[in-house]
């Protein structure tokens, strides 16, 4: 099913030692929300990355894999998508090479759409 909606990675570090990875479709909205749960907590977003917008299985893709970093990195705080005492700065570096990858898949996608390829929808 196709969307005009596009999605961003993102990687927010709490005060509270805690970073959290994902992917939204409102990047705005979704950092408010998250300011306002470490505030619940006694802590605060002190920093944050975000990615370029992608169509959305290229976003969920690039979570996963960002998950699946931290996991092999860092316990997990809670959930799974928060990860305590993790590098956010690593994990943005990371995310950063994940966003390239992102990139060149959209761009194969393109192209396969433009030359009118019957397997992409």
């Amino acid at each position: 099913m196709a969307t005009d909606v596009r999605h961003h990675l993102y990687v927010v570090k709490f005060s509270d030692d805690v970073v959290k990875v994902g992917y939204t479709g409102n990047l705005k909205a979704r950092l408010r929300t998250h300011r306002t749960d470490a505030r619940s907590r006694g802590a605060r977003a002190t920093h944050y990355w975000a990615s370029e917008e992608y169509e959305r299985h290229l976003a969920q893709q690039g979570e996963r894999a960002l998950i699946a970093w931290c996991a092999e990195r860092w316990p997990r705080a809670w959930g799974s998508e928060y990860f305590a005492g993790a590098d956010a700065q690593a994990i943005a570096l990371y995310a950063a090479d994940v966003e390239d990858e992102l990139f060149a898949a959209e761009y194969a996608l393109y192209r396969a759409k433009q030359n009118g390829d019957p397997q992409v929808a």
